[in-house]
């Protein structure tokens, strides 16, 4: 099984990174460098991880929390301190560098971050069926491993990650629609990355979620949140989304949807800078 394509495209994004860059700019530039949008997802995944986890320098970081599929022990704690389970969805595992793990459940729950070589922790790596073909999904597997010092996360952070994630992607993939010479999309950059990203503006990221589920835009709508995020932005009915995961499936040709979305013309954004 071969993760070239991930693993190259998070070469391209590690020779290109920019710390010195604002987030949204970073995230647009991130998404330009995707040539599928598996690396679309993976560029506002990491921007995610970056801005809720503080992530630095170029690592990439994945966020475990999933657990419990297939009869898989959950991660936990035991009375020695060490943590042992398995967590069943990290996202672009054949070359993540650290892995921010729940153990536990509820109010009890702590964070910890591990990086990949920690003795006691392995991945067992697939590719992803159907949603976003490129992304390798893998399971952590802990084996009395020593978490070290608990991470602080507070419970809003936590809570408000998946709008921050969908707002992370969205930028990356105008950043991606930009370097396909979609003519709307650097004017919906320049007018809500700053907003959604450093302002966390609800209204900006509602607004331009709804203007890239319009017309051609529904199949990659559809690829980036039928799945992972189909709760807290929904695609128009069970019809587009069956339809996205089939697109999905079968290899529909990318080039001829991205000259179908030229024709996707958003009108005048009703959010200001100053809203």
């Amino acid at each position: 099984m071969s993760f070239r394509p991930e693993r190259a495209y998070y070469e391209r994004w590690q020779r290109q990174y920019d710390a010195s860059l604002p987030a949204h700019e970073w995230l647009a530039k991130s998404g330009g460098l995707a040539t599928s949008m598996s690396e679309v997802f993976m560029a506002g995944y990491q921007g995610a991880m970056r801005s809720e986890f503080g992530v630095a320098n170029g690592q990439w970081a994945a966020f475990c929390v999933s657990e419990g599929a297939d009869g898989l022990p959950p991660v936990r704690q035991d009375a020695d301190g060490l943590v042992s389970g398995v967590k069943t969805w990290v996202a672009a595992a054949s070359v993540v560098d650290v892995l921010w793990v729940k153990v536990g459940r509820g109010a009890d729950a702590a964070y910890v971050c591990l990086p990949r070589d920690t003795q006691g922790l392995s991945l067992a790596l697939s590719a992803s069926s159907g949603f976003l073909p490129e992304l390798c999904i893998g399971r952590l597997h802990l084996d009395r491993v020593d978490p070290g010092v608990p991470q602080l996360l507070s419970r809003q952070r936590l809570k408000a990650f998946p709008r921050v994630e969908a707002g992370c992607m969205l930028i990356a993939l105008l950043g991606f629609l930009v370097q396909h010479d979609i003519n709307w999309a650097q004017q919906e950059l320049d007018s809500k990355g700053g907003l959604i990203i450093a302002d966390r503006n609800p209204a900006a990221l509602f607004e331009l979620a709804l203007k890239l589920k319009r017309s051609a835009f529904r199949y990659f709508f559809g690829l980036l949140f039928c799945g992972k995020h189909s709760e807290s932005l929904k695609t128009e009915g069970d019809d587009t989304r069956s339809s996205t995961r089939k697109h999905a499936e079968h290899g529909m040709d990318q080039s001829t949807r991205i000259q179908e979305l030229d024709t996707l013309q958003p009108g005048k954004s009703s959010i200001s800078s100053g809203r």
